[in-house]
């Protein structure tokens, strides 16, 4: 499996983005996508201090269409709820992206252009000659 880092290079709508990797660094339709969190870890003793910081899954995507330098994905997270779920609603039941830093729904992710991506890659099955 091939792991290509991108950025977001635009929010299209609540459920799609844009990424600056296409067809001429290996993307290709159907690729997973995770979109990266990046937390700081702050020393108890000394909570001025950054002890490091690590990287956190923050969104799931499937790229739905790929052009020579970019792709554009869809989320595929579920939405978090005590609800039962009917299958065939199930598809309409994703999280959202939204462009507002005061949303307060643990469905809705804040995204904004320039954050980090792995798009991962399965390369091709080797046939045997």
């Amino acid at each position: 499996m091939k792991e290509i880092q991108a950025k977001v290079a635009m929010v299209i709508d609540s459920s799609l983005l844009a990424f600056n990797a296409g067809s001429d660094r290996g993307v290709a339709e159907g690729d997973i996508v995770t979109l990266w969190q990046e937390v700081d870890i702050y020393d108890p003793d000394d909570p001025s201090k950054v002890l490091g910081g690590i990287k956190l899954g923050k969104l799931s995507l499937k790229v739905r269409h790929v052009q020579e330098s970019l792709s554009v994905a869809y989320v595929t997270d579920p939405i978090e709820s005590d609800e039962p779920v009917n299958i065939l609603a199930a598809w309409q039941r994703r999280k959202r992206i939204t462009s507002s830093t005061n949303e307060s729904d643990v469905n809705k992710i804040y995204v904004k252009v320039g954050e980090e991506a792995t798009i991962y890659h399965e390369d091709a099955p080797v046939s045997k000659s």
